[in-house]
C-alpha cells in the first residue's frame, strides 16, 4: 500500500509540474500542442481540441506532459516560426522551463497551509509519541517496568523523543548491546564452534588456551550524542587548539549525532571534554561484562606549554590525574578489579594529531634544544 501510495503522490508532482509548464507557456502567449494526463503508453482514452490545445487523456494514467509544436514530428510550422518554443527569446524559455519546479513549490506550501488548517499549528517534524501494545513474553523485564499500553514516551537516556523515528532509532542502535557476555551465550558460542570443527575434542582447554587474563583499557574522554537527524557520515578533528574553526565530532548517518555544545562541560583548548566519571562508568560496564582484572594503559590531557622556563607548573594536569585516579578508586570500591594505572605519558612526545605542540609529558622535552629534559610539578606529585 505504502508502494502505491508513493506512486499516486509522484504521479501527481509530476502533473503539477507540467501543468506550471503549461500555463507559463500560456501566458507568454507561446503555442501549445498537447497537454496529456499520464503518460503516451497504450491506447488514448479520450482526446478533445480545446483552441489550439489538444487534451489527451492515456490508459497508463501516471504523471503528465506538455507538448510543444517543436515536439511533433510532423509539424508544418516553418523553421523559424516564433510559435516553435526554441525560436521564442531564452528568458521567455527560462521561465516555462522553471516554472514546473515553481508549481511544486506554491503546492507544497498550499498543502502545508491545508495542513495547519486542519491540524490546528504548522508542521514541525515532531510528534507525541504513545505506547501500543506491547508484545513481550510474560517472563519479559518490560513487564515490571510499570510501563503500560497508553504510555507516552518523553526521554530515553535523557534525549526527548520528538518523534517514532527516533524511538525506532533508538531501538535498532540499542539492539546490539542488548546481550551480555553470560555463561548461557557462552555455551551457545561454543555449540557453535564445536559444529563448525569437529576435530575439537577438549574443547576446555581450546577456551582456557584462548582466553585473555585482563583488560587494558585506555580513557581520555567521554562523547555525548543525540539521535541522527540529517546530514551525511563526518569526522572531523580539532588540530590546531582555541583558534582552531573544526570542532572534534563524529556524526554517523542514520545512528547518532555527537554534542559539542554542552553549556556545562569543561573542554581542553583542543576541543576533548574533562569528564573523570566516565573512567568510573566504563570501568563499571566493563568489569559487569568481561569479569576480568583491567588495567588502565592510557589516561592524560594533553596540553600546549612553554618548556623554555626552567620549570612547568602543570597544575591543571595535576588536577586532571587526581580526579582520574579518584575515579579509579571508586570504581574499585564498588567492586572493580583494577590491577594498575598507566598515566600517558611520562615524556612529552609525537602526537598524531597535532604534532609536537600538544603536550602529554610528566617530564618535558625540548625538542628545539637537544632535547633537553625537564620534569614538570606533576611528574614530583605522581612520584610522590
Amino acid at each position: 500500500m505504502a508502494l502505491i501510495i508513493m506512486i499516486l503522490l509522484l504521479s501527481f508532482l509530476v502533473l503539477i509540474h507540467e501543468a506550471g509548464h503549461f500555463f507559463a507557456a500560456k501566458a507568454l502567449g507561446m503555442k501549445v500542442s498537447k497537454f496529456g494526463f499520464g503518460l503516451p503508453i497504450g491506447p488514448t482514452l479520450w482526446s478533445k481540441q480545446v483552441g489550439e490545445v489538444e487534451l489527451v487523456v492515456h490508459a497508463f494514467l501516471l504523471g503528465g506532459y506538455v507538448s510543444f509544436p517543436d515536439d511533433e514530428k510532423d509539424s508544418d510550422l516553418p523553421a523559424d516560426s516564433m510559435d516553435r518554443f526554441i525560436n521564442r527569446p531564452v528568458w521567455q524559455r527560462m521561465i516555462v522551463i522553471s516554472a514546473g519546479v515553481i508549481a511544486n513549490i506554491i503546492t507544497a506550501f498550499i498543502f502545508v497551509l491545508i495542513t495547519a488548517f486542519v491540524w490546528g499549528k504548522l508542521p514541525s517534524g515532531q510528534s507525541l509519541v504513545y505506547i501500543g501494545d506491547i508484545n513481550a513474553p510474560k517472563e519479559a523485564s518490560i513487564w515490571q517496568s510499570g510501563i503500560k499500553k497508553g504510555d507516552r514516551v518523553l526521554k530515553i537516556n535523557g534525549s526527548n523523543i520528538q518523534s517514532a523515528y527516533a524511538l525506532t532509532l533508538y531501538a535498532k542502535s540499542s539492539k546490539q548491546y542488548d546481550g551480555k557476555i553470560d555463561t548461557e551465550k557462552s555455551k551457545k558460542v561454543l555449540e557453535q564452534i564445536l559444529t563448525l570443527n569437529s576435530e575439537i575434542t577438549d574443547s576446555d582447554a581450546i577456551i582456557k588456551e584462548n582466553t585473555v587474563q585482563f583488560l587494558g583499557l585506555n580513557y581520555y574522554s567521554h562523547t555525548l550524542v543525540k539521535p541522527y537527524t540529517e546530514g551525511e557520515t563526518t569526522f572531523t578533528v580539532n588540530n590546531s587548539g582555541k583558534n582552531s574553526k573544526v570542532k572534534n565530532t563524529v556524526n554517523i548517518k542514520g545512528w547518532f549525532e555527537q554534542i559539542t555544545d554542552n553549556p556545562d562541560a569543561i573542554y581542553t583548548e583542543w576541543g576533548t571534554e574533562i569528564y573523570p566519571q566516565g573512567l568510573e562508568k566504563g570501568l563499571l560496564e566493563a568489569y559487569k561484562k568481561y569479569h576480568l582484572p583491567i588495567f588502565i594503559t592510557e589516561n592524560g590531557v594533553g596540553v600546549r606549554e612553554d618548556v623554555s622556563v626552567d620549570r612547568v607548573h602543570d597544575d591543571y594536569r595535576i588536577s586532571f590525574m587526581n580526579d582520574h585516579i579518584n575515579a579509579i578508586m571508586n570504581a574499585a570500591d564498588k567492586g572493580v578489579d583494577i590491577r594498575g594505572y598507566y598515566a600517558w605519558s611520562s615524556f612529552d612526545l609525537y602526537s598524531w594529531k597535532n604534532g609536537c605542540e600538544k603536550r602529554y609529558g610528566l617530564v618535558a622535552i625540548d625538542f628545539e634544544h637537544d632535547l633537553v629534559r625537564k620534569p614538570k610539578d606533576s611528574y614530583y606529585w605522581y612520584k610522590e
